[in-house]
């Protein structure tokens, strides 16, 4: 089991999260036939991604 303390296992965390973020956001613009739908998501799914990497990356920061 991984120890939440571990930064290794944090990284590999954020940057699974990171990447099924943004291939969401992906697969939302290639299948929405609708452009300002598309377009909508992308923005929400990208201001999320990096509002979670953002608070992800400050603890670490705060540490050091």
């Amino acid at each position: 089991m991984s120890n939440n303390s571990d930064p290794d296992a944090m990284s590999n965390k954020v940057v699974l999260s990171q990447s099924i973020m943004w291939a969401a956001a992906v697969l939302v613009v290639a299948i929405s036939r609708e452009k300002q739908f598309a377009v909508l998501m992308l923005i929400v799914l990208a201001t999320t991604a990096l509002l979670y990497l953002k608070k992800q990356v400050q603890p670490d920061n705060q540490r050091s």
